[in-house]
């Protein structure tokens, strides 16, 4: 903590236009980063729920593979457990494009002040 306050200290003393667009920016990355972050643990407990669930259904089926055979149960059980992997592979895909937003967003919005950053020192 003693570091960031003294950056700033040093900042505001030496080009205090870009100290107090960087003190602008940091709280955005920061909210970024949360939401960010909120997202991809919300994803991650659906990916989990729906592999547990495609688990369990193999291990049902491997547990009682007598009856499965003695029903002609194969493809039923085929179709629950592709039915859950295909719900597991929609949050993958829910999950990458919101890793790629994050990364987007915090990129963008340093960049842009990085970009503007220029002409405020001169």
């Amino acid at each position: 903590m003693a570091t960031f306050v003294s950056g700033f200290v040093v900042g505001f003393t030496a080009v205090w236009q870009l100290a107090l667009v960087t003190l602008v920016v940091v709280p955005m990355i920061a909210v970024i980063g949360g939401i960010h972050t909120t997202t991809l643990a919300k994803l991650s407990g659906k990916s989990q729920e729906a592999l547990s669930q495609a688990g369990n259904t193999v291990e049902q089926t491997v547990a009682q593979i007598r009856v499965v055979l003695a029903f002609v149960g194969e493809n039923s059980a085929l179709q629950a457990y592709s039915s859950a992997l295909k719900v597991a592979q929609k949050i993958g895909y829910k999950t990458g494009l919101a890793k790629g937003m994050g990364l987007v967003s915090s990129t963008r919005i340093a960049l842009l002040i990085d970009t503007n950053a220029i002409y405020l020192i001169d």
